[in-house]
C-alpha cells in the first residue's frame, strides 16, 4: 500500500530541528526525491521502512507479503551469512567483522553483502537499486543479485530493494496503477514522514546506547577503583615484604660475618692447638729418650754398685785372711 501523505506535526519538525542542520535536512529531501521519482517511473512505490537497524528483514518481510517475523528473517540471513563464512565464500568474508557481528543481536544494521544472503535464504534474484551518497547524482547504480549456484533451474522471483546511500534499504513494490504525478506529489511530505520516523527511532536507539554506555562506564570505573584499591594494597603489602626481606637479609649478613669470625678464630684455634700437640708429641719423644737413657743410666749404676759391693766383700776376705795369717 503506498503510504498516505501526513502532515508534519510540530513535534516531528522540532525532531528535525534537533536532529540535523538545514543543509542536512535539504540533502535528505533531495535524496527522497531522487529515490521516490525513480520508483515513480519504473513503477515501485516505496512503503515506510523504519531506520531502526531492522531495514532489510523488515523489507524482506514486507517483500513477503508479512509470512514471517522479523527477528526469524534476521537468524535466517545470519545463519546463511556464517555457514557461507565457514565455508569461506569470498562475498561473505568481505563483509567487515563488526557489521558480521552487529547483524548478528536485533536492530544491528546490515551489509551489502547481507543480500546476497537474502537471496540465498528466499531463493529469489534481487535487484539492488544502490543510490550514491552525494545526491548530485540522482541515478542510481542497479546491481543484479543472484543467489549461489546449486538452486533449481527454474525461473526465480526477482525483487528489488532500494539502498538510499545511508546505509538505509527500503523495499520497491511494483504498483504500477500508481500515477507518476501522484507519487510525485507525495514525495517531499511523504519521505520527510518517513524520514522523520527513522531518525526518531535512531535517536530513541542512540539515547538507550547512550545511558547503556553510561552505565557500562560507570560499572568499569567502579571496577578500575576497586582494582586501584587493591593494587595499591598489593603494592603496600610488597613494600611491607620487602622492608622485612631487607631486615632478614640485614640479620643474615650480620649473623654470617659473625659466623665467618667464629669460624675463623675457631680456625686459628685448631691451628695453635694442632702446633700445641705437635710439640707435644715432641716433647713426649724426647721424654720418653731421656727416661730411657735415665733408665739406662740407672742399671749401669746398679751394677757398678753390685761390682763394688762384690770387691769390698772380697776386699774384706782377703783382709781378713791376712789378719788371721798375722795372728
Amino acid at each position: 500500500m503506498v503510504v498516505s501523505s501526513v502532515d508534519a506535526s510540530e513535534e516531528d519538525m522540532l525532531a528535525i530541528a534537533q536532529l540535523a542542520s538545514y543543509e542536512e535536512a535539504q540533502v535528505t529531501l533531495r535524496r527522497a526525491a531522487n529515490l521516490t521519482l525513480w520508483a515513480g517511473q519504473h513503477g515501485f512505490h516505496i512503503p515506510f521502512v523504519a531506520a531502526d537497524g531492522n531495514c532489510l528483514p523488515s523489507s524482506v518481510s514486507i517483500l513477503r507479503g508479512h509470512q514471517e517475523d522479523i527477528g526469524a528473517i534476521r537468524s535466517r540471513i545470519h545463519e546463511y551469512t556464517t555457514v557461507a563464512r565457514n565455508r569461506g565464500d569470498a562475498w561473505a568474508l568481505d563483509i567487515p567483522s563488526a557489521d558480521f557481528y552487529e547483524f548478528q543481536r536485533g536492530g544491528g544494521f546490515a551489509a551489502d553483502g547481507h543480500v546476497r544472503s537474502v537471496a540465498n535464504c528466499f531463493e529469489c534474484e534481487i535487484d539492488l537499486v544502490h543510490f550514491a551518497l552525494d545526491t548530485a547524482h540522482p541515478d542510481p547504480l542497479i546491481i543484479r543479485v543472484s543467489p549461489d549456484p546449486g538452486l533449481p533451474e527454474s525461473p526465480l522471483p526477482v525483487w528489488t530493494l532500494i539502498f538510499d546511500g545511508l546505509n538505509h534499504f527500503v523495499p520497491a513494490v511494483e504498483c504500477p496503477e500508481v500515477p507518476l504525478d501522484s507519487s510525485i506529489r507525495l514525495t517531499e511530505q511523504t519521505l520527510l514522514q518517513h524520514r522523520m520516523e527513522g531518525l526518531k527511532n535512531q535517536c530513541s536507539s542512540l539515547q538507550t546506547d547512550n545511558h547503556l554506555l553510561t552505565k557500562r562506564c560507570e560499572t568499569y570505573e567502579s571496577t578500575i577503583q576497586l582494582r586501584d584499591q587493591k593494587l595499591t594494597e598489593l603494592q603496600q603489602g610488597i613494600a611491607k615484604r620487602n622492608e622485612q626481606i631487607l631486615k632478614l637479609r640485614a640479620e643474615f649478613t650480620e649473623r654470617g660475618v659473625a659466623l665467618a669470625d667464629k669460624v675463623h678464630s675457631h680456625q686459628q684455634m685448631s691451628a695453635i692447638l694442632s702446633r700445641q700437640r705437635d710439640e707435644n708429641a715432641g716433647l713426649r719423644t724426647q721424654l720418653r729418650a731421656l727416661q730411657e737413657t735415665h733408665d739406662a743410666s740407672l742399671s749401669e749404676s746398679q751394677e757398678a754398685r753390685c761390682e763394688r759391693a762384690r770387691q769390698r766383700q772380697e776386699w774384706d776376705e782377703q783382709l781378713r785372711r791376712h789378719t788371721i795369717r798375722v795372728e
